[in-house]
């Protein structure tokens, strides 16, 4: 499969699909094909390496260490909360994060604070516009 070149897009267009695709020939690579509502479809690929869901349940594993009972990353809930949040949320899609129960209370507490709701409200708010 060879992705296809698409210029790049000068407005902010909603994406409406999102499609992976796997290839048993390809065991190593995700094709993520991304399409908006203009109809304009970009093709890319993220390589992985065997051995990385085991990296990431170790870095989970340091990161529960490291809460070691606390609330928060530091004594009170911090820009690096929400920055460390962020990335946890990308682990939805797996249950890599339900292997650590303090990890799932950590980014519940977090995502509950209206610093956090206001954070991610001004991310997401690029992707909601009409404005393009």
């Amino acid at each position: 499969m060879t992705p296809a070149v698409v210029a790049p897009v000068t407005t902010r267009a909603r994406i409406e699909r999102i499609e992976t695709i796997r290839l048993a020939s390809q065991p190593n690579i995700v094709w993520v094909e991304v399409t908006d509502e203009d109809g304009v479809t970009g093709v890319g690929e993220t390589y992985y390496v065997p051995g990385a869901v085991e990296a990431v349940r170790q870095r989970l594993a340091e990161l529960a260490a490291s809460l070691d009972g606390r609330d928060y990353l530091v004594d009170l809930f911090s820009a690096a909360d929400i920055l460390m949040v962020t990335v946890l949320r990308l682990l939805r899609h797996t249950d890599l994060l339900d292997e650590q129960r303090a990890l799932v209370a950590y980014e519940e507490r977090c995502e509950a604070r209206p610093a956090f709701a206001k954070a991610l409200a001004g991310q997401m708010a690029a992707f909601t516009s009409d404005e393009r």
